[in-house]
């Protein structure tokens, strides 16, 4: 489950973005249920480590290159991404 908080744009300057996070709680659901299995809450589990071939000393790191209201940012950075 996705829980943060998030500033939102008006529903009368972003009738797109907004009302589909305000409507589903969340914008793009396979790119959160992605999210949500790359970067499981505990992400020393061996799945994430298997899913992300990474080091189990490392935390993963996450780029966000779009240009909107950072709701991907932000659910990276809640399941322990830097």
């Amino acid at each position: 489950s996705i829980s943060f908080r998030i500033l939102l744009h008006p529903l009368s300057k972003d009738k797109y973005i907004t009302k589909k996070i305000v409507k589903n709680g969340a914008y793009e659901p396979e790119m959160d249920q992605f999210i949500s299995r790359a970067l499981p809450m505990n992400t020393s589990s061996s799945e994430a480590i298997a899913f992300l071939s990474i080091d189990q000393s490392h935390r993963p790191w996450a780029v966000d290159i779009g240009a909107n209201i950072g709701f991907h940012s932000l659910h990276m950075a809640q399941r322990g991404a830097n």
